[in-house]
């Protein structure tokens, strides 16, 4: 056979090739569509903005996670962090050091990125179990700390404005 008709052969378009790289995006057309079907609500700017808000603390953690994988590295305590951060008053703080202790176990003690984090959820875990005696945390509706995740500049959630900054800046 022939080389450029081998390079034909390789290079046709299948079905199998078709999904693998657009199926995704078929499918959330598909969902889209339906959803709109079946609630006149959906491709309204309310709800977009109500869905932006509700993904942008998993986006934001998403980026970070991404940060650190194009690193080299894993954490798996991302969660448990954010939960230790809903727990305690300087929570954004509370983050900022347990990544800290992450990170110095990882690079000055050469520790495994993958085991110290997963120990790192397990501790956070527990302090948040006892923080919390396992019972829901109230934040009193007047309270500061609510403006990150309740706030809104004009129409726009501050939580998805932090999100979109960080999205550009990474």
């Amino acid at each position: 056979m022939s080389q450029p008709r081998a390079r034909l052969q390789q290079a046709r378009i299948t079905p199998a090739a078709v999904l693998a790289r657009f199926g995704f995006y078929a499918a959330l057309l598909i969902l889209i569509a339906v959803s709109a079907a079946v609630s006149p609500a959906f491709l309204t700017l309310q709800n977009w903005i109500n869905i932006l808000q509700q993904t942008s603390t998993i986006g934001i953690m998403a980026i970070g996670e991404t940060l650190v994988i194009l690193a080299g590295g894993i954490d798996v305590s991302v969660g448990s962090i954010l939960g230790l951060g809903g727990m305690i008053v300087l929570g954004t703080l509370s983050g900022l050091a347990v990544g800290l202790i992450n990170g110095v176990l990882i690079t000055w003690l050469g520790i495994d990125p993958f085991i110290t984090t997963l120990a790192m959820l397990s501790v956070i875990r527990g302090v948040v179990y006892i923080v919390s005696n396992q019972y829901n945390v109230n934040i009193a509706d007047n309270s500061d700390f609510l403006v990150l995740g309740r706030g809104h500049l004009g129409v726009i959630p501050i939580s998805v404005l932090i999100f979109a900054a960080l999205f550009v800046l990474a």
